[in-house]
Formats: C-alpha cells, structure tokens, sequence
C-alpha cells in the first residue's frame, strides 16, 4: 500500500521563505569590564540617558550600526556602576537609513535597562559594537552634558 505525503502549499510557501530570509537576529546588551579597546571609530548615537534614583535604574536609548549580516548582535556596555543589563529591545529608526543611506540600519534603534549598583551614580557610560560591514564602533554620546566614554 503507498502513503501518501500531503503538505500544505502555504506550509511549504512560509517554510522556505524562513529558510530564505530567516527575520532579524536577536539583539542582546551585555556588561563588559572594560571600555572599548583602541581602534573604535565612531558610529552610532546615545539619544538619551534617563536614571530613577528611586530603582537605581538606567534606560539608554539610542542608535548602532549593527547590520543583518553581523551573526551576533552584541551591544557592550561598559558603566562602572552597573551591577545588570535588565532588558534590550530593538527600535525602528527610519531617520537613521535616511542619514546614512543603508537600509539595512532600518532596526538600529535600541533600548537598554541598566541596573545600578546600590546608591551609585553614573560616571561613565561607553557603548561598542563590532559589525561585519561597518567594523568596530563606539556609539557617539548626543550632547555634552551627557556622561562620557572617557572620564573627565
């Protein structure tokens, strides 16, 4: 007796455009014990910082220039007093492919929650990235009033 294999087209349809185009990579932040290593240039934006003294903790949000065809998307965030990275989240910026002309930066918005350690205030604050086409980056702080990548 034959078997026969009967699959949905639409389930064949979705599965190879999985394969195709297998959506956007997961977006992490992770505490790193040091600042950026020489040999960053700049490249991307902290938008703004807003701390709660009351929680101790930090949302920085801002722009990279982390592309799809970097495998692993990795924010390092390099803050002395942070004890925890609490969440991330990718944010769309269709300002940031306007400037820079790539569609590819189309999700190179983010959001990060940064836990501060017990009674502490933010004296440095340094944000990198390494990416396949655009290299190593260090995010450049909007304004000057904002805390700085190197200390003062």
């Amino acid at each position: 007796m034959k078997r026969r294999l009967v699959v949905a087209a639409g389930a064949v349809f979705v599965s190879a455009c999985s394969w195709i185009n297998p959506g956007p990579k997961e977006f992490t932040a992770v505490l790193v014990s040091a600042p950026p290593e020489a040999g960053h240039t700049l490249g991307g934006s902290v938008d703004a910082i807003d701390t709660d003294p009351a929680t101790g903790l930090l949302t920085v949000r801002g722009w990279h220039m982390l592309t799809p065809e970097t495998p692993k998307q990795e924010l390092k965030v390099f803050a002395p007093e942070a004890e925890a990275v609490i969440s991330q989240r990718v944010v769309a910026r269709p300002d940031v492919v306007e400037a820079v002309g790539n569609q590819d930066l189309a999700n190179a918005g983010f959001e990060v929650v940064i836990k501060l350690k017990p009674g502490a205030e933010l004296s440095r604050l340094c944000l990198s990235i390494k990416d396949r086409h655009y290299g190593k980056r260090v995010l450049n702080p909007h304004s000057p009033d904002q805390v700085q990548c190197t200390p003062a």
